[in-house]
Parts: C-alpha cells; structure tokens; sequence
C-alpha cells in the first residue's frame, strides 16, 4: 500500500531510499568514470556516448533520453552555458573551458541525478603570490574575490602582469565557481575574462586566479619553525619597511580540516602552516624555501599605451593593481614659465581601483618614469619641469638612453620635457648695459682728468 500526506504526495520508505542510493551510486560512478576522458581535443559527443554507454553497463537507462524530445543521454554545458546544453560531435574541447556534465540515471524506476563541473590544471592559473599577495592583503579595501569586480582588479597583482608590463588596461572575470576562506591554504576563481581599454571590449577565452598562500625564503634557511618564522619576517619587514605584518606559528598542517589545501595542486612545505597577521585579519600561509627567482620584491610596473610613457617603483605603499593614465596638456603660459616653445606637457596621473583612491604622493619611495623623447627634442640638452601651482617651476634631472628620457619624482601632476634654455636674457642684457654704461662713466672720468690737467699745466707755464 502506498502511503501518502494529506496533500497526496507520496511518502517514501526504506526500500525506496535504498533504490534512490542505488540510482544514485550509479550516477556518481559515472561522472568519476567520464573525468578520465575530458581532455583538450575531445567533443562533448564522444563524452556523452561514453556516459550513456557506462550506464547501460550498470544495469541503467539515462532519464536524459527522449525526455520531450532530448535527443542526448547527459547534458554537457561549457563555459557561459550555465546548465543543459546539447552534446555534439563539433565542439571540442579547449584549454581553459570550464565543464559540467550532468547526468541522470535510472534504476529500477528510481532516479539519480548528479552534476560536477570539470575545469584543467590551475597551474595554468594567474597566479598571486609571497609579497605580491601580501601586497594585496594590505592595500586592498576589498580583498574577497566574490566582490564586484575583484577577480579581475585582483589579476593585475598576479603573474599577468607581468605578461602586460603594467599596461593600463582592465580586467572582468564573469566568475562561474571558486573557492575563498581565511581558514584555507588557497583561494581560486574561474569564468570567461573580458579585457577594456579604451572603451572597447575584447573577448577572451576562460581564465583562472590562484591566490597560493606562500611565503618563499632563502635555501640555506635553518630547517626549524622558528628559522622558518624569523626569516619570512625579515622578508616581509625589508619589502614593508616595516613590522606591521606578524607572522606566528600555526600547527600541523595536517590538523587542518580535511579540505584546507589543495590536494589537486600541493605545496611541498615543512609540514606545518603559519599564520600571517595583516591588520585585523589572519591568514594561514606555507613557508617555503624557494630560488633566487622566487625571492625578487615585487616592482611596481605602469605603461599608458598611448603615450608609451612607463613608470616603476619598488616602494610597497603602491597598490600592484595601479592604472597610469597619461594626458597631453596644452597650455600657453608653460612658455612663458620655461622660456621656450620646444617642449611636451603631460598630466600624469595613478589609479588605484584596490585603494578606489589617487595615488598622488610617496612619502618615502620614488618613482622612475620613462617618458619616450620626441622627434623635435632628439639630440638636445633635456630638463623636466614640475609647474607647481603656484606658476613656479621644479627642476628634475634627466638622464637619456634608448629613445627614452628618465627621471625621479614622489608626486604625480603636470609634467613638462623641454630643451635646457639660459638664463632669463633680460638677465643677461642688463649685465651688458651695466657693463656698457660703466665703461662710458669711465671714459668720462679719464677725459675730465685729463682736461684738468691740461689746464693746470697751462696756467703753471
């Protein structure tokens, strides 16, 4: 007899729920088996016929098949398909696509219905890591990747950078899946990235961000906790200048709870975790003994791709995620200021979308720019000059190589490259008249005495 609510739906027993495990089982079995066959190359056909295949085997018929008309045993979703998409033998599968698979079996009149989503190797991840992450932990308002906009601000602190040399262009990940904690060893995120500049759009193919929680330090470190502590400090402390961030001792990394880190990507510590204390939070980092190469600072790096005008500095108080924005200013009275028409004017200026804040003014470091020397200043004695707005003028010396004239500031605001001129020449001009009029005095000096003297001698004849 079968038994039912009030409202009619029917209540189901032990035997019930044993054939729903069963069906079940058999689901999961399945999407474990197809994970060994989604490769680069593959089509979502071949996936779907070695699923439905896999089921038949198992006693099961897919609950996908003829269900008003699907003509397909699972449905297959790729990228920003979110659910149900149709298999088909003419999409392969590419790096990067980020994969669901959904599959219903059915078992003796129970069904079972599972889904995963199957995403490659996250070392082929952007990366944010050592003091580049602790970077990010310091000067972002917003450190959490399922904010607004995060992902996509957070791979300007990553190893994409470096790719793009600080070009002032931006990022959006349209995130699908990831993973963020404090109490984890790692954060990831995931979906298709859009790049902006200039007002445009540019399509891209998915993309992934790795934030890995570790700290690298030098190879003949003392094999200890407390060597492993002092010397991630005094890294921390040299790139900061000072101890505003805490590293302590954690534990054993494996009474961690099962999940903490990435078994899919594992890092080869000393068995322990450590925690970093970065203003009220705490975050659990790796230790880990790493090359020379892995124990560069991180450098600030900015290009305005219009201008080609760069900008570096190793100072930490600069957000890594910082845009360069160059402007040419057209403004008659810098000719009058610098006594010269043979000059380029720029308005220079930082943005930090971590900070949502200007950066104006380094109170300790400096930044290097790089300002491409045009054609009509080429082979000329340069100065830069910092109009202040008051109408004065700052001098910043200027050393030139490769096309490119160089100079150190700590502010941004308008900057003017021109030929080296003299002096005022009103200046030069009333030396010579001086000069001038003090030798006519003074041939009027000398003829008066001679005349008096002629005249003496005359009277004494």
């Amino acid at each position: 007899m079968v038994r039912t609510n009030k409202n009619g739906i029917k209540i189901y027993g032990e035997e019930d729920f044993a054939g729903m495990r069963k069906a079940g089982k058999v689901a999961a079995e399945c999407l474990d088996y197809i994970a060994d066959y989604v490769k680069v190359g593959v089509s979502t056909g071949e996936l779907d016929d070695l699923c439905n295949e896999f089921m038949k085997n198992k006693g099961a018929v897919s609950a996908c098949i003829g269900y008003h008309g699907y003509p397909k045993a699972t449905c297959i979703s790729i990228n920003q398909v979110i659910c149900h998409g149709i298999p088909d033998y003419e999409r392969k599968l590419a790096d990067g696509d980020i994969l669901n698979i959904d599959v219903t079996a059915i078992v003796d009149g129970y069904f079972g219905e599972l889904n995963n989503s199957d995403m490659f190797d996250p070392s082929t991840y952007y990366f944010v890591e050592d003091l580049s992450l602790i970077n990010y932990y310091l000067t972002s308002d917003k450190s959490e990747l399922w904010n607004p906009g995060a992902p996509g601000r957070t791979l300007k602190f990553s190893t994409l950078n470096n790719v793009t040399n600080g070009a002032n262009i931006t990022y959006y990940i349209d995130v699908r899946a990831g993973i963020q904690d404090e109490t984890l060893m790692y954060e990831s995120a995931f979906g298709p990235m859009s790049i902006f500049y200039n007002g445009y759009s540019y399509g891209t193919k998915t993309e992934g961000l790795y934030l890995k929680r570790v700290i690298y330090i030098p190879q003949d470190t003392e094999d200890t906790k407390e060597s492993y502590i002092a010397a991630a400090q005094k890294r921390i402390n040299d790139y900061l200048g000072n101890s505003s961030v805490i590293v302590s001792y954690g534990g054993l990394l494996s009474s961690l709870p099962e999940g903490s880190e990435d078994d899919g990507y594992p890092i080869r510590g000393d068995g322990n975790y450590y925690n970093i204390k970065i203003g009220s939070r705490t975050y659990k980092f790796y230790i880990v003994k790493g090359t020379d190469e892995k124990l560069v600072e991180p450098t600030y790096y900015g290009l305005d791709l219009n201008s080609k005008i760069e900008i570096t500095s190793g100072d930490s108080s600069i957000p890594l995620d910082t845009s360069l924005t160059v402007n040419n200013v057209e403004d008659s009275s810098i000719k009058d200021i610098i006594g010269t028409e043979n000059y380029k004017s720029y308005d220079i200026s930082l943005y930090s979308d971590a900070k949502n804040a200007k950066i104006e003014k380094l109170d300790n470091g400096k930044f290097l720019v790089k300002v491409p020397v045009p054609t009509e200043l080429n082979g000329k004695d340069l100065i830069v000059y910092y109009i202040t707005s008051e109408g004065a003028k700052e001098e910043h010396e200027v050393i030139v190589k490769d096309g490119y004239a160089s100079f150190e500031t700590n502010h941004f605001s308008t900057y003017v490259l021109s030929e080296k001129v003299e002096e005022n020449p009103k200046t030069y001009d009333g030396i010579i008249n001086s000069i001038f009029a003090g030798a006519i005095s003074l041939i009027g000096l000398v003829c008066v005495i001679i005349y008096f003297k002629k005249r003496s001698n005359v009277k004494g004849y």
